[in-house]
Formats: structure tokens, C-alpha cells, sequence
């Protein structure tokens, strides 16, 4: 079949085309590795891909050769660099097609080059030809997809663009479209379900990037709930999850005491929910991720009645026996009667009466 000759077709495909094109799909999914490089040799990968660019007047041949060229590109990053040269702008267009199998096989075939020219050492330089930012708006509106397959694709999809690149460009761009709301409700509603479970720890990691590049992006999330929604996570007792978790906290606390006053005041009980994660993973590791992070929470917080409530109520010698813990407590509580007499001499109204 010559291209001249498929280009002659306007409006129909014929039934062996169409046969062709299901049979070679049929070995292809048995993803046989040296059928990419038969692919190059031969020519029929050519030969396909200019099939492809030609084919959008025939939505079910489109829908058959997507298929095929992902199979391909799973088997050779060769195929992948030479296929996105092609079909980069076909890929683009589709990604937004009504029809739901194409946008999701538009999806898979991103997803699927980023996978085998990373995994690839001799063609990890390929991967700076795919700029993320090209995709993210459309990526980001798929998010919202009806299909939960195109849903939660898209959003492994752009956490693996966040977690995988430091482009600050490209991460004002997804949190002022709102990514960090996105990723929160999908984290909110999740029922640790075994289809939505695969898309917790990449969410969780996009977060850690997002909140580590930048002190706004940490009040963002703080301010949409964020402590209260990964804080519930905890009742999963998986342990890279509990670790994801320990590290955004101590991240966010890092950055200032008003950030750590933020973590412990917009969350009821963020000390005590913290302190429990022992009891409930059962591993050494995390157990003393755990303690570390809660002191620095403790050592970076001002909040004097929250530490408090927490130091005095607490039953762990690990924690009460800590001796810059109960210094930094005694601080605290100076420092808060020392601006009581100031306010007390000049007349002013003390902070909580006014």
C-alpha cells in the first residue's frame, strides 16, 4: 500500500486496511522487542507514522494505528524519538478529541515516551525535545475527564512532569490554574481504593516538589486544607506514604515559625495525629522520621497554648523527656509574658482580647 494511494481515500478506509492494520496490532501486543527494530529497518514504521498524520478522516483508523505506534514505542526508544518527531502536533490535537479511546491512547502515548527514553540511558537527552509545558494546560483540563481512566492518567501524568522537572515556569503555571486543588480533592475523596490508591504517592511527591520550590506554594496548600486532607492519609498505614507525608510537614515548617504556626493551628491535633503514626506503622525507620519531625514542628511553633496543651497532655517519654523541647516551651512562655507586660504598659489590648 503506497501513501499516494491511501491519501486517494477522502472519506472511507478499506476493509483490508482496516484487517492489515488489526493483525499487525495483534503481534504488536504481544510486544515482541525486536519487532521495533524490524519496524526501523524495513521501513514500515515510516511507512505508519505517515499513515497516521494522513488518517484523521478515519476516527477507527486512527483509534487502530495509536495503538499500534504506542506498542512500538514501548519497545524502543529509537521508535519513540523518530515517532514524536512525526506525530508530535497529530498527539496535541487529540489529546482534547471527543472521543474518549483517543484521548486516552493520546494520553498513554506521552506517558509511554517519557518512560522508555528515561529508562534508556544512551537516549535520556531526548527527553529535553518533549517540553512538558506544551501539555500542561490540556493535561490539566483532562484532569477533569468523566472517564476515571483519562482522569487519573492525565494527573500521573502531570505529577510525573512536576516531580521529574525544576522549571518554575512551568509550576506558577499549574498552581495558579489551581493543580494544588486538584491533587487535594482527588486525595480528599480517595477511598485508598485499588484504582485510585497508584495515584496517591505520585500526588504526594508533586506536592513535596511544589511546596520545596517555593513559601507561596506551601500557603497555598496550607490554606486549601492541605494538613487536614494528608493528615487523614495517615489512617493507611502504608509506610512511603507516611514518610511523603512527615517530609511536606517538615518542609512547610521550615520555612518559617508562621508557616509552622499554620500547620498546627488550621489542623486540630496535628502533634497528637503525628505522634500516633507509631502505633499504626509498624517500622523503626519511620517511627524515628516521625519523632525528628514532630521537634522540629515543636522547636519552629510559637503557638504557646498549642504546645501547651500537647506537651502536657503527652505520655511519650521520648518527647517529654527531651530537654530542648521543655527550653523552647519556657521560651516561649517568656517571651509571651514579656509582650503581656509591654501590652499591659502601653495600654494595648492583649492578642486573643482584642
Amino acid at each position: 500500500m503506497k501513501i499516494v494511494e491511501l491519501q486517494k481515500h477522502d472519506n472511507a478506509t478499506s476493509n483490508i486496511e482496516q484487517l492489515l492494520c488489526l493483525l499487525l496490532f495483534y503481534y504488536i501486543e504481544k510486544e515482541q522487542p525486536m519487532f521495533g527494530k524490524v519496524a526501523i529497518k524495513s521501513g514500515f514504521l515510516d511507512l505508519l507514522l505517515d499513515c497516521y498524520q494522513i488518517s484523521e478522516h478515519n476516527l477507527l483508523l486512527t483509534k487502530f494505528l495509536i495503538r499500534v505506534v504506542v506498542r512500538l514505542v514501548r519497545l524502543s526508544p529509537i521508535v519513540a524519538a523518530i515517532s514524536w518527531i512525526k506525530l508530535k502536533v497529530n498527539i496535541d490535537n487529540q489529546l482534547l478529541h471527543k472521543d474518549t479511546s483517543l484521548r486516552l491512547w493520546s494520553i498513554r502515548y506521552i506517558a509511554s515516551l517519557v518512560k522508555i527514553l528515561e529508562s534508556n540511558q544512551e537516549h535520556q537527552n531526548l527527553l529535553k525535545f518533549i517540553k512538558p509545558i506544551d501539555f500542561i494546560a490540556k493535561l490539566y483540563i483532562l484532569s477533569f475527564d468523566q472517564c476515571l481512566l483519562i482522569k487519573y492518567s492525565s494527573i500521573k501524568l502531570l505529577c510525573y512532569f512536576v516531580i521529574s522537572n525544576s522549571n518554575k515556569k512551568m509550576y506558577r503555571s499549574l498552581v495558579y490554574m489551581g493543580i494544588i486543588g486538584v491533587f487535594l480533592d482527588i486525595l480528599k475523596n480517595s477511598q485508598l481504593s485499588a484504582s485510585v490508591d497508584a495515584a496517591i504517592f505520585p500526588i504526594l511527591l508533586a506536592l513535596l516538589k511544589l511546596i520545596k520550590s517555593s513559601s507561596r506554594f506551601s500557603l497555598i496548600f496550607i490554606h486549601s486544607d492541605g494538613i487536614k486532607v494528608i493528615l487523614n492519609l495517615l489512617n493507611c498505614p502504608v509506610e512511603k506514604i507516611a514518610i511523603s507525608i512527615l517530609l511536606i510537614i517538615n518542609y512547610i515548617s521550615n520555612y518559617s515559625a508562621y508557616h509552622a504556626n499554620k500547620v498546627v493551628m488550621l489542623e486540630n491535633n496535628t502533634f497528637v495525629k503525628l505522634v500516633d503514626m507509631k502505633y499504626k506503622i509498624k517500622s523503626k525507620y519511620t517511627e524515628n522520621f516521625m519523632y525528628k519531625t514532630v521537634y522540629n514542628l515543636f522547636i519552629k511553633c510559637t503557638e504557646l497554648d498549642v504546645l501547651q496543651d500537647f506537651f502536657y497532655s503527652c505520655r511519650d517519654p521520648d518527647i517529654t523527656g527531651r530537654t530542648e523541647l521543655s527550653t523552647h516551651l519556657s521560651r516561649v512562655k517568656l517571651t509571651e509574658a514579656t509582650l503581656r507586660r509591654s501590652c499591659d504598659r502601653f495600654g494595648v489590648p492583649a492578642l486573643g482580647t482584642m
